[in-house]
C-alpha cells in the first residue's frame, strides 16, 4: 500500500558553529576574495532516494487517518560531521500522529553525506518543506 508524498527541496540552510572567513594576510589588497570550499550535507543517492526512504517507511495504515493527512510539514534536522541525524524536530506539521512518525522517520535514516566548510567536515541544521497528500493519488498528464 504506497501513497504519494511530495517533498519540496526548498530547504532553509544554517550553518552551526560556522565564523565569517577571514581575509588573506599575506596580501594588502583589499579587492581580494577569499574563497571557501562550501558543501552542503545530502542523502546518499540524492533526493530521489531521499522520497523512496520516507515512502517506504512512514507508517500510517488507518486509510481513514491517511485520506485526511494533507499539507505542509516544516522540519528541521542537524546533521553532525559524521553524517548522522542529531535531531529531528517538526516545526510546524499537520497533526500529532503524523508529525511523530514524520520525526520518527527521520532518526532512523541512514547516515548523510555531512557538510563541508572550508576543508573539515561539519554539524549543519537544516529546515526542510515537506508537501503531504496521502489521501489521493496525482493525476496522470
Amino acid at each position: 500500500m504506497k501513497f504519494w508524498l511530495t517533498f519540496l527541496f526548498s530547504s532553509f540552510l544554517f550553518f552551526v558553529g560556522v565564523g565569517q572567513a577571514k581575509p588573506d594576510s599575506s596580501s594588502n589588497s583589499p579587492s581580494q576574495a577569499t574563497t571557501i570550499d562550501l558543501r552542503s550535507p545530502h542523502f546518499p543517492g540524492g533526493t530521489n532516494e531521499l522520497l523512496k526512504f520516507l515512502i517506504d517507511n512512514l507508517n500510517i495504515a488507518d486509510s481513514n487517518e491517511r485520506a485526511k493527512v494533507k499539507g505542509l510539514l516544516l522540519i528541521n534536522i542537524i546533521i553532525d560531521s559524521t553524517g548522522k541525524i542529531k535531531e529531528a524536530t517538526v516545526l510546524a506539521g499537520i497533526n500529532k500522529k503524523v508529525n511523530k512518525e514524520v520525526e520518527r522517520v527521520f532518526s532512523i535514516m541512514p547516515d548523510w553525506i555531512p557538510a563541508i566548510v572550508d576543508g573539515p567536515k561539519t554539524d549543519q541544521e537544516f529546515v526542510y518543506q515537506i508537501s503531504l497528500n496521502l489521501g489521493t493519488k496525482p493525476k496522470k498528464k
